[in-house]
């Protein structure tokens, strides 16, 4: 049942920050830090880390100064016209991260996901279920999340757990980090996700008890950075520096060289994906949901349900015009960064030197008016209520699990094998899907062979390697071999199951004498961390079958 007091508990505010931030901030961290190495990364971060907190504490201090609801509070301290350009700021940014999480919910589905499917589908689905969770009370939302909450952070915590196994200590090996201008610029731009903190102002008069409402948020924001820096560190040890900088989406791409005991699945990066597309869609539904809190002072009773079609259309067709998901990114990363959240931190600093100076004017309250009236609308509109908690439910569940898109199991075909020739890679791959009836589907590609000639030529090998690195359907844990004409025939004539029998050759490997093995991953690491070799199993035929047949070493061309 959903409570008709019109309040949420601490611990469905804890859970709601949670999911919202950690998923956005996991995608969007690195993207800002692409021109920083592994320790300079991890320095940005921890300046950011820094950051975070004072502003949690900030935010924090003003919430338990705070009388009444944020408008009156606002409007007092800052008076009628400051309190305006203050709510408008915070509206933009909501509006702004709106945009910015359909425009990632588009493309991250599309690389990982529904890779037929188009990103504009994608984008209205995800705004049209943001638009079922912000259009009813804010229990809805918090009851939602509270739900949400252990199927999807226990799981990625468990994801980053095993992808820790993963790890090279040789690039975890102590260092200095370069301390300049560039580097603490992108200290402060990873505290932009964190500007939805500001918002607990907003949410303050509908949390239960205030004072445990403040502490979730702190618990929150700890175990979010936390999980990050640990993310973070995961992702360094695993692919380098260089690695994290070449790789579009690190933190989903780890999950592709991860490897849970059992082996019954290969594709970890899709289920991670999957529940970051989640957590996306419910940090869509909190930016609308915001902005119609930050809107309803302004509105008569009962419109703001037209007001949130209305910002939920705008958002999207913001999102469409905005042409590509990189121009959503500098959007977000320029405007965003340097625009909205030090305007937001700058009303702040006023509001808390305001408090600190000791302004003893009286708080006049109107947070027992607002919260009967909650309590009222809550009363009347709880089966809907219970309605749209279930359309949300249910619209996530068709959208991320599913898995479903527009071409049949029966139009797909399946190959566990990729063979590399001498020729160009990318025109090689078109042309096979434009001689192929049916859609070719990498997903389940378990190998990699290469022709020796491409494997020896570092220059042609890392030609190669981007192609695969720019093709997330591809998994950083995919086997690499390389072999002569002749094997490269075996594997074209037996693409369905040679890749898997090349993995099975390491799995039934006498134990303490397992062969060498080369995934995708180490030769990436190899082209991106400019290591001076790496050694790439070759096979040899035996009928309709390919053997181990020792080794090969590329040195780098400097080497």
């Amino acid at each position: 049942m959903f409570s008709t007091n019109g309040k949420i508990s601490a611990r469905q505010v804890k859970r709601m920050l949670t999911i919202e931030l950690f998923g956005l901030s996991a995608l969007v961290l690195p993207l800002f830090a692409l021109n920083l190495d592994g320790r300079d990364f991890l320095f940005a971060f921890l300046l950011g880390i820094l950051l975070v907190t004072l502003l949690t504490a900030v935010v924090l201090y003003l919430a338990r100064h705070m009388k009444g609801n944020f408008f009156a509070y606002v409007k007092r301290r800052l008076g009628t016209v400051g309190g305006m350009i203050f709510g408008a700021v915070l509206f933009a940014y909501c509006f702004l991260t709106f945009l910015y999480v359909l425009r990632l919910f588009g493309d991250l589905g599309t690389d990982f996901v529904l890779r037929e499917e188009s990103p504009y589908v994608l984008m209205t689905m995800a705004a049209v279920a943001a638009f079922f969770l912000a259009q009813g009370e804010l229990q809805i939302r918090s009851r939602v999340s509270e739900v949400f909450y252990p199927v999807l952070m226990y799981p990625i915590l468990a994801l980053i757990l095993f992808a820790a196994f993963h790890m090279d200590a040789g690039y975890l090996a102590p260092g200095t980090a370069r301390i300049d201008l560039e580097t603490l610029s992108k200290g402060g731009e990873m505290v932009i996700p964190f500007g939805m903190l500001v918002l607990f102002l907003l949410l303050k008069p509908y949390v239960h008890d205030p004072e445990k409402g403040g502490r979730a948020v702190s618990e929150g924001v700890t175990f979010v950075l936390w999980t990050l820096l640990i993310l973070f560190v995961v992702l360094i040890g695993t692919f380098g520096g260089g690695g994290v900088r070449s790789l579009p989406y690190p933190a989903v791409t780890l999950m592709s060289s991860t490897e849970i005991p059992g082996g019954f699945l290969q594709r970890w990066d899709v289920i991670f994906t999957g529940l970051l597309m989640t957590g996306l869609f419910l940090s869509a539904g909190a930016c609308l949901s915001y902005m119609k809190l930050l809107a309803k002072p302004f509105l008569r009773r009962g419109k703001e349900r037209n007001l949130t079609l209305a910002l939920c259309i705008l958002g999207l067709l913001a999102a469409f015009l905005a042409g590509n998901y990189e121009k959503a990114l500098q959007l977000y990363q320029v405007l965003g960064g340097r625009v909205l959240l030090p305007l937001e931190i700058l009303f702040l600093v006023l509001l808390w030197i305001i408090e600190r100076t000791g302004s003893r004017r009286e708080r006049q309250g109107g947070g027992q008016r607002d919260g009967e009236e909650e309590r009222l609308k809550a009363e009347k509109r709880e089966k809907v209520g219970k309605i749209l908690g279930i359309v949300t439910v249910t619209a996530v569940c068709v959208l991320v699990l599913s898995g479903c898109s527009g071409r049949e199991l029966e139009d797909r075909k399946f190959s566990s094998v990729v063979v590399v020739p001498s020729e160009d890679i990318e025109a090689r791959m078109d042309l096979l899907q434009q001689q192929s009836s049916q859609f070719l589907d990498y997903g389940h590609v378990k190998a990699i062979l290469l022709y020796e000639e491409v494997a020896k030529d570092p220059i042609k090998l890392e030609e190669v390697l981007l192609y695969f690195q720019e093709h997330p359907e591809f998994a950083q844990n995919i086997l690499v071999f390389a072999g002569g004409e002749k094997e490269l025939k075996v594997a074209r004539e037996n693409s369905r199951g040679i890749g898997d029998e090349l993995g099975d050759l390491y799995k039934n490997q006498p134990k303490g004498k397992e062969a060498l093995s080369a995934d995708l991953k180490d030769l990436l690491n190899f082209i991106f961390n400019e290591e001076p070799e790496i050694r790439i199993p070759v096979v040899s035929a035996a009928g309709e079958k390919l053997i181990l047949d020792g080794s090969i070493t590329v040195l780098r061309e400097n080497s």
